[in-house]
C-alpha cells in the first residue's frame, strides 16, 4: 500500500491530472447509477440514447468547468475551502446544463434525480480528494521534520508558504515577540510567545527552528540562540537584511545558523574610502596569498581597484587556486587590472627585490607565516626562518625598492607569548619596528585573534569531529579564544593600514572572548544533537561527547591583544593602536644576530633562552618537542 502511495505521489504532474480526470468520469457514472437505484428507477433508463447523450454532455461540462476553475492544476494535498467551492460550482453548472438539455430532448429526468445525482457526485469528487489528502498526511507527512517558525511577519509567512509546498518540513507553530500577534492563528497555526513555545517544543517534537526575522541584530539573535540551545533541534535562519536580495523569500534563503551568529559580534560597515587609500590605482603585493588571510585580502582588494595585484606564495597548489579564484571573481565583476602570480619564498631576497623593482610595487601586505602552534613547536627553526628572517628579508627589500607601505599581519599570540609561534610573531613585529626607523617605507602591524574558518582552526576541526559522530576534543575546560570572521578581519586590516603614520601596531576589536567548551556544546546543538561531557565511567548521556584532553605544548589558556594596559582610539570604532615601547637599533641587532647564530647552529635551547630573556618575553613552561634536529 505504502509503495503504491509513494509511486502515485512521485508521478509526473500530467499523469496525476489524467488520473483525476478519469476518476471524475467514473464518479459521474457511478453517481448516476446510484441515483437511479435510490430513486427506484430501472437501469433500462440508461438504454435511452438521449439519456446517454445528456449524461455524456454532463461529463463534458463538468470536466470543462473543473479545468477552467483550476481543479486539475491544484495539488490534492493542499485542498482548501477554495477548492471545495470550485468543485461545488463545477457540479452545479453541469447540473443546470443537464436540466436544460433534458428539457430540450424531452427526457424525463426529474429535478429529484438531478438533485440526488449532483449531491452524490459532489460528495464523491470532494471526498476522494479529502481522503487522498489524509492518506498523504498519514503516510508521507510522518517523514517530515516538525518545524517551528520564529517570526510571524511577512518573511515568516513567506517561509511558511514555501515550506508548506515542499516535502521536507511540517510546520507546527509560529513564534513571535509581538504581543498583538500572540494568541492569533495564521494558516491553522497558533502564534505563541517564546516562553509559551518553550513548553511545547518537546510536546510537538520540534526538529527544526526556522528564524525568519532578517532584521534581527547579532545581539538579539545570540540571546535567542542561547535561550534555545538546550533543546535538541536544528536551528536555521534567514540571511540578514544586508545579505537578502529583492524578491520572494524562498526556502533556499534559509541556512544553518553559523557559529558566528552565536558569537554575537555586531560588525561595522567598512569605510570603502578608507579601505582603498593604499590600494586604488596602486601596485599591490600580498605575501602568503594562498592562505586564509592572504586569500581574503586578495578578494577584498580587487574591490578597491588596484593598478596591479601580485599574489605571492611558496606553495604552487595554493597559488594556483587563489589565482584562479581571483581571475573568476574579476571576470564576474568586470574588473580589468592585471593579476600576477609570484611563486617565491619571502626569504629569497634577490628574487623579491627583482619583483618589487621591476613591477614597481607600492603596497605590501605581508601575510606569509607559519601560524599553527603545534606544528611550529615541532619545527621551531623553520618557523623562525620564515616568520622572522623572511619578514626582515622582504622588509629590507621593500626599503630598497622604496615601497610606500608595508603592513605586517600579526597575531594575538605575539602578546606575552607562551609558545614559539607567538614568539616569532612578536619578533617579526620588532623587525618591522626597527625597519620603520629608516623612515623610507611606512611600516605598520595589525594584530588580531582567531578567524572563523581558517585552515587548522578550531571551528572546522570541531565540525569534522561532529560529522564523524564525535567526540569533540577540547584541551582544557577553561580555555578561551577571541574570534572574528575572515572577511571582517581582512576589511579591518585594509582600513587600519590606511590610518598608519608609521611604526604603528593596530589592534582589532575582537569582542568578548569565547570559552571553547561552550563553543563545542553550541556547535553540537546547532546540528540538532545533544552534547554530553565524556566521563571516566563511560556513561553516554547524549549524541556527541565532548572530551577534555590536555593543553598542547605552548598552548595558552587565554589570549591577549595588548602588551600594555592602554590602547589609543582611531577613526574606526573597531580599530585601536597600541602605545609602542621603542627598541634601540643596537639592542635589536644584537637580539637578531644572536637568534640567527642559534638557528644556524641548530641550538633550540639557546633560541628559547634568547626569546625568554629579551623583549620577546617568552614564557614557555612546557617541554620542547622539536625532534627534527
Amino acid at each position: 500500500m505504502k509503495t503504491l502511495i509513494f509511486f502515485l505521489i512521485n508521478l509526473n504532474k500530467k499523469y496525476k491530472q489524467l488520473i483525476q480526470f478519469l476518476c471524475d468520469i467514473i464518479f459521474v457514472l457511478v453517481s448516476f447509477i446510484l441515483t437511479l437505484y435510490i430513486q427506484n428507477e430501472s437501469i433500462i433508463f440508461l438504454y435511452n440514447t438521449n439519456v446517454l447523450i445528456i449524461l455524456m454532455s454532463f461529463i463534458f461540462i463538468n470536466l470543462i468547468t473543473f479545468t477552467f476553475l483550476g481543479i486539475y492544476r491544484a495539488v490534492v494535498r493542499h485542498i482548501s475551502t477554495e477548492s471545495i467551492k470550485h468543485i461545488g460550482i463545477g457540479v452545479c453548472v453541469a447540473a443546470i446544463f443537464m436540466y436544460l438539455t433534458s428539457q430540450l430532448f424531452a427526457v424525463n429526468i426529474t429535478t429529484n434525480i438531478i438533485f440526488v445525482f449532483s449531491l452524490l457526485l459532489f460528495c464523491m469528487q470532494l471526498g476522494a480528494r479529502v481522503i487522498l489528502k489524509q492518506i498523504y498526511i498519514n503516510y508521507v507527512m510522518t517523514n517530515k521534520k516538525s518545524v517551528a517558525i520564529y517570526g510571524a511577519g511577512v518573511a515568516g509567512l513567506q517561509i511558511l508558504n514555501s515550506i508548506s509546498k515542499g516535502s521536507d518540513y511540517l510546520p507546527k507553530m509560529l513564534i513571535d515577540d509581538d504581543k498583538d500577534l500572540v494568541g492569533r492563528r495564521i494558516a491553522n497555526l497558533n502564534i505563541y510567545s517564546i516562553s509559551q513555545a518553550e513548553k511545547l517544543f518537546i510536546k510537538y517534537n520540534i526538529d527544526v527552528l526556522l528564524i525568519a526575522i532578517p532584521s534581527l541584530s547579532h545581539d538579539i539573535r545570540q540571546k535567542i540562540l542561547n535561550q534555545l540551545q538546550k533543546y535538541p533541534m536544528q536551528i536555521k535562519a534567514m540571511p540578514s537584511l544586508r545579505d537578502l536580495v529583492e524578491g520572494q523569500v524562498k526556502l533556499n534563503d534559509l541556512k544553518s545558523v553559523s557559529i558566528k551568529d552565536l558569537l554575537g559580534r555586531n560588525t561595522v560597515e567598512p569605510d570603502f574610502e578608507l579601505m582603498s587609500k593604499n590600494i586604488k590605482n596602486k601596485i599591490v603585493l600580498i605575501t602568503g596569498a594562498g592562505g586564509s588571510i592572504g586569500g581574503e585580502l586578495s578578494r577584498q582588494i580587487i574591490n578597491c581597484m588596484p593598478k596591479k595585484l601580485l599574489l605571492l606564495d611558496i606553495s604552487e597548489a595554493a597559488l594556483f587556486l587563489i589565482q584562479n579564484e581571483i581571475n573568476t571573481l574579476m571576470k564576474d565583476q568586470a574588473r580589468k587590472f592585471e593579476v600576477i602570480p609570484v611563486l617565491c619564498s619571502v626569504q629569497s631576497s634577490s628574487q623579491i627585490l627583482k619583483v618589487l623593482k621591476k613591477l614597481k610595487v607600492q603596497t605590501i601586505f605581508h601575510a606569509a607565516a607559519y601560524k599553527h602552534v603545534p606544528l611550529v613547536e615541532h619545527n621551531i627553526i623553520e618557523a623562525i626562518r620564515n616568520n622572522v628572517f623572511g619578514t626582515k628579508s622582504i622588509g629590507e627589500m621593500a626599503i630598497k625598492s622604496k615601497v610606500e607601505n608595508f603592513i605586517l599581519i600579526s597575531s594575538d599570540k605575539a602578546v606575552r607569548p607562551t609558545n614559539f609561534m607567538g614568539s616569532t610573531k612578536r619578533m617579526s613585529e620588532l623587525v618591522c619596528q626597527d625597519l620603520a626607523l629608516k623612515k623610507i617605507t611606512n611600516f605598520s602591524m595589525v594584530r588580531f585573534g582567531n578567524v572563523l574558518g581558517s585552515s587548522g582552526s578550531v571551528i572546522p576541526t570541531f565540525q569534522e569531529q561532529i560529522n564523524k559522530g564525535g567526540p569533540i576534543t577540547v584541551t582544557h575546560k577553561d580555555i578561551t579564544r577571541f574570534f572574528m570572521t575572515i572577511p571582517e578581519a581582512a576589511q579591518l586590516v585594509l582600513q587600519a593600514s590606511s590610518m598608519s603614520t608609521g611604526n604603528d601596531i593596530f589592534i582589532l576589536d575582537m569582542g568578548s572572548p569565547v570559552k571553547i567548551i561552550d563553543l563545542a556544546f553550541k556547535m553540537i546543538h546547532l546540528q540538532g544533537l545533544k552534547p554530553y561531557l565524556e566521563t571516566q565511567d563511560g556513561k553516554v548521556n547524549g549524541d556527541i561527547a565532548v572530551s577534555i584532553t590536555n593543553l598542547r605544548p605552548g598552548e595558552k589558556l587565554y589570549e591577549e591583544l595588548l602588551l600594555g594596559e592602554n590602547s589609543i582610539k582611531t577613526l574606526h570604532p573597531k580599530i585601536f593602536k597600541e602605545a609602542l615601547s621603542s627598541i634601540e637599533t643596537i639592542e635589536f641587532n644584537k637580539l637578531y644576530n644572536s637568534l640567527l647564530e642559534a638557528c644556524d647552529l641548530g641550538n633550540i635551547e639557546d633560541i628559547k633562552t634568547i626569546f625568554f630573556h629579551s623583549k620577546i618575553g617568552l614564557n614557555h613552561s612546557g617541554v620542547i618537542v622539536d625532534q627534527t634536529l
